[in-house]
């Protein structure tokens, strides 16, 4: 069924799986605070992930490195340089937004205009070739009517033109196609277009070298473009950060020039020429180690897990004696000060990530980018989303990182649209790179971050095939798939259909009659027996009537529900209850620990 975001979101806060952080001071946007049973869901997924890349494997080892990290590491990787967005405000309507953003728009619409242009040039053009065409067939039929044949119609055009009066019907009758052929192309001279030719002229001395260094970056990834506009186009959307900034500001004086030009309108009110100077947004979060806020102390908080793995590739293969190919496991949080956060737990400030950086000889690496596009989606797959909702999108020349050779990004159908769950990226070897000595850039590794192959007596860098998961998104994922709203017996039925392994409460066990102490006393016996097999909570619930006790255990998605009745204490058997199937089975009590066994068996299960 479809179910919005706000139904998610309202379910979430109801029963405990997630809540606003620092709610009763008024909150604090995009961060979000997991509940007793939204940390269970989460750790769930975190361990499905765990078994099914290390566990299930034998090519992949784990790592939790540290949150905190010595500056030039984000140095080297490129993000104290790239990380960062610049932006404006609208003087009009006070909103704000992402200057690159702005300019992309406007290239756009300088372009469209142009095509379009061109469109109505090559239709008005075409129309006037058929109508020089249709007036030559009424001259042939006329010449043929007076007994002259023509040859072919090159010799009817060459002698019928020698005559004044043809020459004059013609003038006449295409005097209007002529003015309109000296005219220049709508849009070629258009004032968006004309702008932007300007803007570029003015700042090209100081943007030629940076755009450079993108051309020889490109390159390296074997993408080439035949002029400089194809470039500038690639440049804006794939390397917004690293050319906000460039000599001190290229980007930030085509902005300006533009803004001035009243070429940038505003997405919200439509102002043109009212936006102010761009300002840098840095997406790292900040802090200082030691007494002292000096710059010497500065270090970030993680916007990523994946440099952790990359910094500690040696320690790795050295340590666990590894040889290519093997890969790096790691699930921690990551913290990036997002512009635009929102639509709930899809786009937040603090995340949490399940990476996988998986080292290959270079040349076996679209192989493996091809296992792990098929293995990650199988798993979500496996975890019980539903196919119709998944899909994968390979990104487009235009879309890819600068880092990256091919992307392909794993999609769930949100209630917002398709939005990405995972990303699998083939990162070649510019992070090992990066970080190695033998960087000209680098001026402070101490390590030469290779591999000795032995079948060959040499060096070899790895590339890098990275899965990267979002553990919110799949958490949201899963809420969304899940959610069913049914009718039975006349009343609404809100049940939300977790894989089994996943669900946060896997038994729960109630008393019929509450105010029945010997009815009380045999329930909590079987909970507290069933918790020695049951691989997860088993909770006690005495507090509603056992109608709204089923209600409630199916709306969080606990798959079974155990009922201690009075007729339990003469026979010794209880009844339980399948979420899915509604269905009621009569259990002797001695074989209860069997029957669940069973149902949670360790070599079916997803999370060990």
């Amino acid at each position: 069924m479809n179910v919005s975001l706000e139904t998610i979101r309202s379910l979430c806060k109801r029963r405990g799986l997630v809540f606003p952080s620092s709610e009763i001071y008024g909150g604090i946007e995009s961060i979000w605070d997991y509940g007793p049973l939204g940390v269970e869901l989460k750790n769930n997924i975190k361990r499905a992930w765990w078994r099914a890349v290390v566990y299930e494997r034998d090519d992949v080892e784990g790592l939790d490195a540290a949150i905190l990290m010595n500056r030039l590491v984000w140095k080297y990787s490129g993000h104290e340089e790239t990380f960062s967005d610049p932006l404006v405000d609208c003087r009009e309507c006070k909103r704000r937004f992402r200057a690159d953003d702005l300019l992309e728009e406007s290239f756009n619409r300088a372009v469209e205009q142009m095509m379009a242009g061109f469109q109505a040039a090559f239709q008005r053009l075409g129309e006037e070739v058929e109508e020089i065409g249709a007036f030559f067939d009424e001259l042939e039929r006329q010449e043929r009517e007076r007994g002259r044949v023509y040859p072919n119609r090159w010799a009817l055009v060459t002698e019928t033109l020698k005559r004044p009066e043809i020459q004059k019907q013609l003038r006449s009758r295409f005097q209007e196609f002529s003015e309109w052929l000296s005219q220049p192309i709508p849009g070629m001279d258009s004032e968006p277009l004309r702008a932007w030719r300007e803007a570029l002229e003015q700042i090209e001395p100081h943007f030629r070298e940076r755009m450079d260094a993108i051309r020889v970056i490109e390159a390296s990834f074997g993408r080439t473009y035949e002029s400089d506009g194809q470039l500038l186009q690639r440049a804006i959307v794939a390397y917004r950060p690293w050319t906000t900034e460039v000599v001190r500001a290229s980007w930030g004086e085509l902005f300006v020039f533009l803004n001035e030009r009243k070429a940038i309108s505003c997405p919200h009110c439509g102002a043109r020429g009212s936006f102010t100077r761009p300002r840098r947004f840095n997406l790292m979060f900040k802090t200082f180690m030691g007494p002292v806020e000096e710059e010497s102390a500065l270090v970030y908080l993680r916007p990523e897990t994946a440099q952790g793995i990359f910094v500690n590739f040696r320690n790795v293969l050295e340590g666990a004696r590894r040889k290519l190919p093997f890969g790096i496991a790691q699930i921690g949080k990551a913290f990036r000060n997002e512009i635009t956060p929102g639509q709930f737990l899809f786009r937040v400030r603090e995340f949490e990530q399940m990476e996988i950086e998986y080292f290959v000889r270079p040349g076996e690496d679209e192989t493996w980018f091809e296992h792990w596009v098929e293995e990650r989606f199988r798993w979500y797959l496996r975890l019980g989303i539903r196919a119709e909702n998944l899909r994968r999108r390979e990104q487009s020349p235009e879309e890819l990182a600068h880092y990256s050779k091919r992307t392909v990004d794993i999609e769930y159908r949100f209630p917002m649209g398709w939005g990405e769950i995972e990303g699998i990226a083939n990162r070649t070897d510019y992070d090992l790179r990066a970080h190695s000595k033998s960087n000209p850039q680098n001026e402070h590794s101490t390590e030469e971050l290779v591999v000795f192959d032995q079948a060959t007596s040499t060096h070899i860098r790895p590339y890098v095939i990275e899965p990267s998961a979002g553990v919110d998104r799949i958490f949201l994922a899963l809420l969304c798939d899940g959610y069913h709203e049914e009718t039975v017996r006349g009343e609404k039925r809100v049940v939300l259909r977790l894989h089994r392994d996943l669900a946060p409460i896997k038994v729960a066990v109630f008393p019929l009659l509450r105010n029945r102490s010997e009815l009380v006393e045999l329930a909590h016996r079987i909970a507290a027996d069933l918790r020695r097999v049951v691989p997860g909570r088993v909770v006690y619930d005495d507090t509603a009537s056992i109608g709204r006790l089923y209600r409630r255990q199916d709306e969080i998605g606990t798959p079974y529900c155990v009922t201690v009745d009075v007729q339990s204490l003469s026979d010794q058997q209880v009844t339980v209850r399948d979420r899915d199937t509604m269905e009621q089975v009569r259990i002797p009590v001695d074989r209860l620990r069997e029957y669940f066994a069973e149902q949670f068996r360790r070599e079916d299960s997803l999370v060990g």
